[in-house]
């Protein structure tokens, strides 16, 4: 980690998370990233294969080839790394 930065935990609906807050480990530059808008998601179009528009807080939306736009969230919960799917 670069200096400046620090581990953040705390429980947010029962699950226990760590969350890395501060610097960019590349550049070592606050990161103030924009969080994705919904004209963003919607002009997002497929490709030929599955990728990943990020938010933040381990938030991202996974866009398929089919056309499906899927929210999942990355956290930690007892140490172990863990996927949760939001929706439908």
């Amino acid at each position: 980690m670069c200096a400046g930065s620090h581990l953040e935990s705390g429980v947010r609906n029962g699950v226990q998370f760590h969350l890395k807050v501060g610097y960019d480990k590349n550049s070592c530059l606050w990161n103030k990233k924009m969080a994705l808008t919904d004209a963003a998601i919607r002009a997002t179009k497929p490709a030929k294969k599955p990728f990943k528009m990020y938010d933040h807080e381990g938030l991202f939306l996974l866009i398929n080839p089919g056309g499906s736009k899927l929210w999942r969230w990355r956290y930690w919960a007892y140490g172990k790394e863990k996927l949760m799917a939001l929706g439908e």
